[in-house]
């Protein structure tokens, strides 16, 4: 979990530096080599956070079957 949070940190400063040297060189192709690079990354943390989210479903569902059959078992 830590080493996903620091890799999208790491992602995010990324995107800071692209966005200052958009600002500091702004020539189209620039812009739109950045949107296309800023629009993979932005994908790519949605596919972090998704998989994040269906591991934590798929695990306390895990936990609750266990917790019934502990039930069932008593």
């Amino acid at each position: 979990m830590n080493i996903i949070i620091i890799i999208i940190i790491i992602i995010i400063i990324i995107i800071i530096i692209i966005t200052i040297f958009i600002i500091s060189i702004s020539t189209t192709t620039t812009i739109i080599i950045i949107i296309i690079v800023v629009v993979i990354v932005i994908v790519a943390i949605i596919m972090i956070i998704i998989k994040i989210i269906i591991t934590v479903i798929i695990s306390s569902s895990n936990f609750l079957e266990t917790l019934r059959a502990h039930d069932d078992n008593v």
